[in-house]
């Protein structure tokens, strides 16, 4: 949440009036449809539908939901735009990828994904100006219980719509690797607000549990490497906080994980294909990725537009979908998916974004004590994990929301001008009053 500073002068008020009981129950809702869709896409094994990309009902439900939470902060545009300027690159990523309309080799597809883009904005910037971070992990994590069922019934009481046809669990998603995703990108979260609120660590250790049930049942061992590693880090990160080695242990951990996942994800040492029972090309990846460097050179600077690369046998891709009967629906790098869609200029932006908030994210576990602290850097990186095999935070809803969310809370709290406070539930039972942190 945004507070005004301490300054002489008198100033209007930055702080919003806090969130009545309706207005925070519909954030679950709203987070639930972006997280999971809805329903009745849950039995249709269509890759776009499942994923909400191409459903008519789950993009009008996330642009409702979005708009009405929008219309609460619609008369502090001075505040979004305070927000917004503090992270310039992420923003002008964005109107990048809205502007590649104009340019877009799919037309329709790329307005959908910009209407998507700017709606999931939106509701990014609702969240930070109305709560502050402690209180978002915690509503994301009881919106994923819904999800978590859904997935467990669809599996195991329905598991013509729930599992593939390889008998790997799906849930409410269409293919493993979605499913693993989004445990990928939980687990981590619920074990750090276990740590943070005693009151509710069984309900968390709970739900990661479950989460890491549907992890492996979807059999993805990428998203199984994605998961462990940041858990494994978390201790490393908590250890060396208040050390003036933090960065360094920061980097060399982050440049194992990386490598290692490299190693797993191209499969190329004989021991590790082994193991984790991969062929030498990970099931056509490293070929994908050689088929997919000459079409990104066709349009380097720019590429073809958001979301549009990957559209069937009549889209850019259409060679490689020859080429690779497996059918991919995107390059399985994230450097090279943007580089697709946005060219250089957007790959460029990204990576000026990521390691920003990487920097912004070690000195927040530096700054801010408790497990809450420890979150941005956990997210960022499962970020780096994932983009290394997977398109990316950016493709998916979920992930891109929570992209988002991370890289502003870190921004807010390295912005001198800015207080932010963030109140972990078992602090503010200590303090009830809490003062805000003052950075600067």
């Amino acid at each position: 949440m945004l507070v005004h500073p301490t300054t002489s002068a008198p100033a209007a008020p930055l702080t919003l009036t806090r969130p009545g009981l309706f207005e925070t129950s519909l954030v679950p809702i709203t987070m639930f449809v972006l997280l999971y869709g809805t329903p009745p896409y849950w039995f249709i094994n269509n890759t776009a539908a499942n994923e909400g990309g191409g459903a008519p009902i789950t993009t009008a439900a996330t642009i409702g939901l979005t708009f009405f939470a929008f219309l609460r902060i619609a008369g502090s545009f001075d505040l979004m735009l305070r927000l917004l300027s503090l992270v310039p690159p992420l923003v002008a990523f964005i109107a990048l990828s809205v502007s590649s309309i104009v340019w877009s080799a799919d037309i329709a597809i790329t307005t959908r994904r910009a209407v998507l883009l700017v709606s999931v904005l939106a509701y990014a910037c609702y969240l930070l100006l109305r709560f502050e971070l402690p209180a978002i992990l915690r509503l994301l994590a009881l919106s994923s219980i819904p999800g978590v069922l859904a997935n467990y019934v669809l599996i195991l009481a329905l598991p013509q719509y729930g599992t593939d046809v390889g008998g790997r669990w799906i849930g409410v998603f269409s293919q493993k690797n979605a499913l693993g995703f989004s445990a990928a990108v939980t687990i981590p979260l619920l074990i750090i607000l276990a740590g943070s609120d005693r009151s509710r660590r069984l309900m968390y250790y709970l739900l990661a549990l479950m989460q890491a049930g549907l992890l492996i049942g979807s059999q993805s061992k990428t998203m199984l490497v994605a998961t462990i590693l940041p858990v494994a880090l978390l201790p490393v990160f908590h250890g060396f906080r208040g050390r003036k080695t933090l960065r360094g242990a920061v980097i060399v951990s982050l440049a194992a994980s990386g490598i290692f996942t490299l190693l797993f994800v191209t499969a190329n040492l004989a021991f590790i294909a082994e193991f984790l029972d991969k062929d030498v090309t990970l099931t056509g990846r490293t070929d994908l990725w050689a088929d997919l460097i000459p079409i990104a050179l066709r349009r380097p600077v720019l590429g073809y537009g958001a979301d549009a690369v990957f559209g069937g046998y009549f889209s850019p891709v259409h060679e490689v979908w020859i080429q690779n009967r497996w059918a991919p629906t995107h390059a399985h790098n994230a450097i090279l998916q943007t580089t697709l869609e946005v060219g250089v200029v957007g790959a460029g932006l990204f990576l000026l974004t990521f390691f920003a908030t990487l920097g912004g994210a070690i000195e927040v576990v530096r700054r801010v004590p408790g497990r809450i602290g420890l979150w941005p850097l956990s997210f960022m990186t499962t970020t780096l994990l994932i983009s290394i095999s997977e398109s990316g935070v950016m493709a998916a809803t979920p992930s891109y929301l929570l992209f988002v969310i991370c890289v502003w809370s870190v921004a807010l709290l390295r912005s001198k001008p800015i207080t932010y406070s963030w109140n972990e539930p078992d602090e503010v039972r200590a303090a009830p009053k809490p003062t805000p942190i003052q950075v600067g």
